[in-house]
């Protein structure tokens, strides 16, 4: 069982104290914030770990660090964005996706004390995502023993600030003790990778670093004064009008994040644009085929 699937275990145990319904509060927001971490976080450190591996084993040091350096960065340019996007959104990725139907039995009470705990798991997210690569880096060099440390030393902090945290907030006292403890167990992963590999392109890491969160706060601004902009203009009553508030609110904000990492010369948005392209070029040829046939 790995250290997350520990540390949510200890949390369930304190929180099945809290009252009816926490726990279940609890999983629903784990779980709709775990949908991206499957999809960039994990992907990338199975897909990035034969790689390693392989370099390790050839004693190419500099290659080493310079492909878990940009895996990195590539991870936190989807991530440290969909984290401000999930914050901000929150309530209505909630009820987009558990309200949904008109007979439901989840009410806007269930989806403020959901919603709230999303938005504490999101500020996690980056940490989240950075674990499995600073993990597998570790096995990677063969050692698997600090990883299993670092893991025991992360479970027993949890332990210590879950029982602090829970009895005095509840569900969302559940949700920031996740996260809180994801964070300490990427830092120590960071120090000890220091520690074992020396500097890992500390200059390029921070540097990329800060155009991403530049980026994606400029984006997340965006996201929500268009969110007010948009909502006179639609029903929030309703599903769609939820639904169009959230998508174009999130369409613009990931437009800005966009164009502000491209101005800033941030090679991950110039690698997406260009990929975008190519993708938009193959599928535009059968499409002008069949409609000039058509014609």
């Amino acid at each position: 069982m790995g250290t997350e699937q520990v540390t949510s275990l200890i949390v369930s145990i304190f929180g099945s104290f809290v009252g009816t319904g926490a726990l279940a509060a609890f999983y629903y927001a784990n779980n709709l914030q775990s949908v991206f971490l499957g999809i960039f976080a994990v992907s990338f450190a199975i897909a990035v770990f034969p790689l390693l591996s392989d370099l390790f084993n050839k004693k190419d040091s500099s290659g080493f660090k310079d492909v878990l350096a940009k895996t990195a960065i590539q991870i936190l340019f989807f991530m440290v964005p969909l984290s401000i996007l999930m914050l901000i959104e929150r309530a209505q990725i909630v009820r987009l996706v558990l309200g949904i139907g008109q007979g439901t039995q989840f009410t806007f009470a269930n989806t403020k004390v959901v919603a709230q705990a999303l938005g504490l798991f999101s500020i996690s997210l980056f940490a989240q995502a950075l674990i499995p690569l600073f993990t597998r880096a570790f096995y990677a060099v063969q050692n698997t023993i600090i990883p299993v440390f670092i893991g025991l030393i992360t479970i027993s902090f949890n332990i210590i600030i879950t029982y602090y945290l829970t009895p005095r907030y509840g569900v969302a006292g559940m949700a920031l003790a996740f996260s809180i403890t994801n964070i300490v167990n990427l830092l120590i992963l960071i120090m000890e990778l220091h520690y074992k590999l020396g500097h890992i392109h500390d200059e390029y890491l921070i540097v990329n670093s800060l155009k991403i969160i530049i980026a994606a706060l400029l984006g997340g601004t965006a996201t929500y004064v268009s969110l007010y902009m948009i909502s006179p203009l639609v029903d929030l009553h309703t599903y769609w009008g939820v639904l169009i508030q959230a998508v174009s609110a999130g369409i613009i904000g990931l437009g800005v994040y966009l164009g502000i990492g491209w101005t800033l010369g941030l090679s991950e948005t110039q690698d997406l644009v260009k990929l975008a392209r190519t993708t938009a070029s193959k599928i535009g040829k059968p499409i002008n085929i069949i409609w000039n046939w058509w014609s």
